[in-house]
């Protein structure tokens, strides 16, 4: 990744965000990290740990700075970088993010997780300083999650997110305009807010104990950046048209 290709990456990452955009989120803590703590987490992750040779600190800085940030999310939090989460480690794969303590926030972060390993190492090579994110913890139906695409800051395009696992969702099925129509109304506040002109962003739909016939809420989750590695999820980057503003989601008939 080149210098120019970081700067347009790390643009995405929360700590970047512009304080508006912050507001549309959920609740959130953040914990700066130096050099040194940067890779003591690499080094402890035992993912390409050779990338972080060189004097590191112990981690007992960070777990006091986890557990201030912890007590302000009595109900338990969400632990990820600025930049993504650790969901490719066997310890989310297990506990879906959610921590109270901050050894079990410590160990999500480095337990051979590809993604924070590699964030870590080009914020290194970059000379920029990374976070992690405490996030006030969301009990987040599947179907409740969306991918949105904003170019040149219009929205063209939605797609329900877990398109392939969960397949058809009789929820967004019965709802979908109700759904579309909250999103398209959120997004009036976020292209106003949002630092990118071109950019992925995932939102999740509040819902009164999980069904839709109150008023519908939306929250930014986090931005990706507007490139083919990003997934498209319902749409196509090969098929540049294929942006067309519409709202997709799998069909009952679907395979």
């Amino acid at each position: 990744m080149t210098p120019s290709e970081f700067s347009t990456l790390s643009q995405t990452y929360i700590e970047n965000w512009s304080p508006g955009l912050a507001a549309l989120s959920i609740k959130q803590h953040r914990i700066l990290l130096n050099n040194n703590e940067l890779r003591a987490l690499g080094q402890k992750n035992r993912c390409n740990s050779h990338w972080f040779a060189g004097e590191s600190t112990p981690l007992d800085t960070v777990i006091q700075k986890l557990e201030t940030g912890l007590k302000l999310f009595p109900e338990g939090a969400f632990v990820r970088l600025g930049s993504r989460s650790p969901k490719d480690s066997y310890q989310f794969l297990y506990r879906g993010g959610f921590v109270n303590k901050a050894e079990l926030a410590l160990q999500l972060l480095t337990t051979q997780s590809e993604r924070i390993a590699y964030d870590l190492y080009f914020a290194l090579r970059n000379h920029y300083a990374p976070s992690i994110y405490l996030r006030e913890w969301q009990n987040i139906p599947r179907w409740a999650e969306f991918r949105c695409f904003m170019k040149n800051r219009q929205l063209v395009g939605i797609s329900q997110y877990d398109c392939i696992n969960l397949g058809h969702s009789p929820e967004i099925e019965q709802h979908h305009m109700k759904i579309k129509q909250a999103i398209c109304d959120f997004f009036k506040n976020f292209k106003t807010q949002c630092l990118i002109d071109d950019v992925v962003f995932d939102v999740f739909v509040e819902t009164e104990q999980d069904h839709l016939k109150a008023p519908v809420s939306v929250k930014l989750l986090e931005l990706n950046p507007w490139f083919h590695k990003t997934d498209a999820c319902l749409f196509d980057w090969n098929k540049p048209d294929d942006f067309d503003a519409s709202f997709r989601y799998r069909l009952r008939d679907e395979n």
